[in-house]
């Protein structure tokens, strides 16, 4: 799984996790101390002590016990009966750790010349002592991590201010001004090297830009005498009475490719202006006789054994150019059209969307993802792959929504929201 959480958030928790590990490191390293600690008091202090016990009941064998404020030794003979601490009779001579009247005990218990000698610890003391000491450790942890909290949250502010700082002037970028330029802002680092990759990548966008629009204007400019040439020529010819009437479709078929290409170019001139225009704003275009026009235009592709359903809901009307509406639309028709060879097809419409739904071939699952990428057709298309990238295209300069849905030999439906 991917880890999702923001930059900041990820130095910022780091620190906290350090100082869990590090207090986590120090209490076991106490805990194992106080422990050895208090086993090398049981096997060194107390066997000592035990000792001097045993040296002191052989100069005077009249002593029977010791009692000092902690700890208290014993001389029993094992062979005759003793109500001294009963409960020790069963030890062998070792260490061991003993609970008595809820008190707990280290016990040392040694054998010499018939006796058996005790002594007891108590180690209550000693317990509270670790329970302070615990008490001091714990809040030492809570101390490290608050402070390790508080310095990641400045930390993380600190060393993600001109990377925020960075991100905010890409977002609010001035795509249009050419002399923008952010590596100025930054110190010679590891952000002012991206500020300076980002200026060198936006000096390539904007070339990029100015190449098309260029290239667009250029083309639009040298295209648009000879097709004017070739419209007068053929409007001229198609008003001549004696013209063969084998002559007058074909004519009318130039006349009418004459008249796509030009609005073609009106289209492609106007995805290259960014933004619109006052004019291309105020445009409106009514969707029912458009509708009706390309239908009638792209009838010759439509098979006989599909039938064609249309349901317009009210006057739809679309705030865009006549031209740029029957480009996009005249694209999914001729698509639905081309690729549907029985069924049927539901064409609908109203002020918010247009949708088209045929029950075609459909589009492959591993084809779908790239549909509206440019080159990209079906096995069967003779088409150059260009029809889907361009509606894409008019879509996103307006900001309108395309859902795309298909399943293969079921078909496809195609809806574009509009913002009016």
């Amino acid at each position: 799984m991917r880890y999702q959480h923001k930059l900041r958030f990820r130095i910022f928790l780091s620190y906290p996790i350090l100082g869990l590990l590090i207090s986590l490191i120090v209490i076991v390293f106490f805990w194992f101390s106080f422990e050895q600690l208090e086993q090398q008091l049981s096997q060194d202090f107390l066997t000592e002590e035990l000792e001097h016990f045993i040296e002191l009941t052989q100069k005077n064998p009249a002593v029977t016990q010791q009692i000092a404020r902690n700890w208290a030794a014993y001389k029993i003979d094992p062979n005759q009966p003793s109500d001294t601490l009963p409960s020790l009779k069963g030890y062998v001579p070792g260490i061991f750790e003993i609970t008595l009247n809820n008190k707990h005990y280290d016990v040392v218990v040694m054998e010499k010349q018939g006796y058996r000698f005790y002594i007891l610890h108590d180690e209550s003391g000693f317990r509270v002592l670790e329970k302070k000491l615990m008490i001091y450790v714990l809040s030492g942890t809570l101390i490290i991590i608050c402070a390790a909290t508080w310095y990641g949250i400045w930390l993380s502010k600190k060393v993600m201010l001109p990377i925020i700082t960075l991100a905010n002037q890409v977002k609010n970028l001035d795509r249009e001004n050419v002399n923008t330029s952010l590596g100025s802002h930054y110190a010679n680092d590891e952000v002012g090297f991206l500020a300076q990759e980002f200026d060198v990548y936006l000096n390539h966008i904007h070339l990029l830009i100015a190449r098309e629009r260029e290239f667009t204007a250029n083309a639009s400019h040298e295209l648009r005498t000879p097709l004017a040439v070739i419209m007068a020529v053929t409007e001229s010819l198609l008003m001549q009475q004696d013209l063969p009437e084998k002559i007058r479709p074909k004519l009318q078929r130039i006349e009418r490719s004459a008249n796509e290409m030009k609005n073609r170019l009106e289209v492609l001139l106007t995805l290259a202006r960014n933004p619109e225009n006052e004019t291309e704003l105020k445009s409106r275009t009514e969707l029912a006789p458009l509708i009706d026009h390309l239908l009638e235009d792209h009838a010759n592709l439509l098979k006989k054994s599909v039938r064609l359903e249309k349901l317009i809901h009210g006057q739809p009307v679309v705030s865009a150019p006549y031209t740029i509406i029957s480009m996009l639309l005249s694209n999914l028709i001729k698509n639905a059209f081309s690729y549907t060879d029985q069924g049927s097809i539901l064409i609908q419409a109203d002020n918010k969307s247009f949708s088209i739904t045929d029950t075609g071939r459909g589009i492959p699952d591993s084809q779908l993802v790239h549909i509206f990428e440019r080159g990209v057709k079906s096995d069967s298309s003779q088409g150059l792959g260009l029809g889907l990238s361009i509606v894409q295209r008019i879509t996103e300069h307006y900001n309108w929504r395309l859902d795309i849905k298909s399943s293969v030999d079921k078909g496809t439906t195609i809806i574009i929201y509009f913002k009016n």
